[in-house]
């Protein structure tokens, strides 16, 4: 394994801590504003813009936990027949699956820098926090960015290396 797939890999999983830790904070927050809704008699009440903030660290969530997902053989797969394909169909299949991955990941990386500048631009700002909207989208951009990069490297693993089908613990060996 190359010092570059060390050091991706091992980003990729403090960006997944990270991103868990945010998702935590947000499971204790919106159980805090729920307990406010409920005793709002005594002068205590839901916390002001919770759902905009769900909303900013979902999307910060989501990609920051993608590039391990992606490094760990996270993803779904059916393979109820697969597993009986000769294992050079399971290659192929294994590396046109991470090509339309990286596909995905570089468009939805690339859709996401572009309304991170248009909202920018603009000075879109949230309903009831007035936070900028770049900011969320800004928050988003390191997560997929290595999303790509991941990608990149399990596409490269699947042509050059331990293909899919064939990893071990169900992960590359790029951990």
């Amino acid at each position: 394994m190359t010092y570059f797939n060390k050091i991706t890999a091992a980003t990729a999983r403090a960006f997944a801590l990270i991103g868990g830790a945010v998702l935590l904070l947000m499971v204790v927050m919106t159980i805090l504003s729920v307990i406010g809704r409920g005793i709002n008699a005594y002068g205590l009440g839901p916390i002001p813009g919770d759902f905009e903030l769900v909303e900013f660290a979902s999307a910060f969530v989501i990609f920051w936990i993608l590039p391990w997902a992606q490094i760990s053989n996270g993803h779904v797969a059916v393979d109820v027949l697969a597993r009986h394909f000769p294992k050079a169909l399971n290659r192929i299949i294994a590396v046109i699956s991470q090509i339309l991955i990286l596909a995905m990941a570089v468009f939805i990386a690339r859709q996401l820098t572009l309304g991170f500048w248009d909202k920018f631009q603009y000075g879109e700002m949230s309903f009831i926090l007035m936070m900028p909207v770049w900011w969320g989208y800004l928050a988003a951009l390191p997560g997929a960015y290595l999303w790509v990069i991941s990608a990149g490297l399990t596409l490269a693993q699947s042509i050059f290396g331990n293909p899919m089908g064939e990893c071990k613990g169900g992960s590359h060996d790029l951990t």
